[in-house]
């Protein structure tokens, strides 16, 4: 008979968790930040999810030495880790990196090698199809699938696309970003270009015509020239390359009020998600009002789902 020297520390063994959990090692870079007490690597990379910098963690268990369960973040690019260590679990934040209801694999049109019945999680599914010789590419029916739950169907690959109801499709491995489908508007989108709008660029005199500023309004004879109604809208060019995050000040960006963004951007598989942008001329007092916005990350850029500004008066500002 064989078992590790302490029960209490079985979840270190590597057949404990799915393939995308690596065992004995992490990155060279330098941690962004350290967490002590985290019981588990479960735990830690839960709290690395909910962190919009982190991107990828390493758990040290409670026999590792010196730092007994303690969890690191860390920001660089996803990679595969390749430095070793004792005691320890690295992995992503997340270990799926899925799309939901549209845009999921064709089970229908696509070579189908292994149907799973009972499989009561994405990630318990992912790992069979990481675990599979010829899988790449999965689609996991949940609790509200219709008409199927809880089945995991393994896949080739994913060239055919469908709509379905409570299912999520993904790749058998997520630390190849590239694998992942992206959405329609990623590829769909205007863009917001002008310097106007630029954080760095003062309001002044006809900056967007015959008056002091500008906005992102429709139908506003100062409207910023590259603003087009709402829309999915890239930033680019003299506009920066994202949304501001931080509040901008009175008359800056060409509006009265420039318009930031709260909540942090979204990682690639969160999907679309909600956030707030506010139109402010001093810190937190909101004054021009505010906007829902729905935001997307692209790989490689952000796009945003823009409504008009406040009472006119307001514009996005870009950094």
């Amino acid at each position: 008979m064989s078992g590790p020297s302490d029960c209490a520390d079985t979840d270190i063994l590597g057949s404990q968790y799915p393939l995308c959990f690596k065992i004995g090692l992490t990155w060279e870079e330098d941690m962004a930040k350290g967490l002590a007490n985290i019981s588990s690597p479960y735990v830690c990379q839960g709290l690395c999810d909910q962190d919009d910098e982190c991107l990828n963690f390493t758990w040290y268990s409670s026999i590792a030495v010196p730092h007994r369960n303690f969890c690191e973040f860390f920001t660089s690019e996803v990679s595969e880790p390749s430095s070793a260590c004792t005691d320890c679990i690295s992995a992503l934040s997340s270990c799926t990196c899925s799309v939901s209801n549209h845009q999921t694999c064709d089970t229908s049109n696509e070579l189908v090698l292994q149907i799973t019945p009972n499989v009561i999680s994405e990630v318990l599914c992912q790992d069979h199809c990481a675990r599979h010789d010829t899988c790449s590419w999965y689609t996991w029916y949940s609790q509200t699938g219709n008409p199927l739950k809880f089945l995991c169907i393994l896949q080739e690959s994913c060239t055919e696309k469908m709509d379905c109801q409570g299912c999520s499709s993904g790749p058998a491995n997520c630390q190849d970003t590239k694998l992942m489908p992206l959405p329609a508007a990623c590829l769909n989108y205007n863009e917001l270009n002008s310097y106007t709008r630029n954080a760095i660029t003062p309001t002044h005199s006809n900056i967007c015509g015959s008056t002091s500023e500008c906005t992102d309004y429709t139908g506003a004879s100062y409207a910023h020239p590259d603003w087009a109604g709402p829309a999915w809208y890239r930033f680019t060019g003299s506009a920066g390359s994202m949304i501001a995050q931080n509040c901008p000040g009175e008359y800056i960006c060409g509006a009265r009020f420039g318009g930031y963004m709260t909540g942090g951007h979204p990682k690639v598989y969160d999907g679309e998600v909600e956030r707030i942008v506010y139109f402010d001329y001093n810190n937190g007092n909101h004054y021009g009002g505010s906007k829902n916005i729905t935001v997307l990350n692209c790989r490689e850029y952000f796009i945003y789902h823009l409504v008009d500004a406040y009472n006119g008066n307001g514009g996005y500002c870009g950094v």
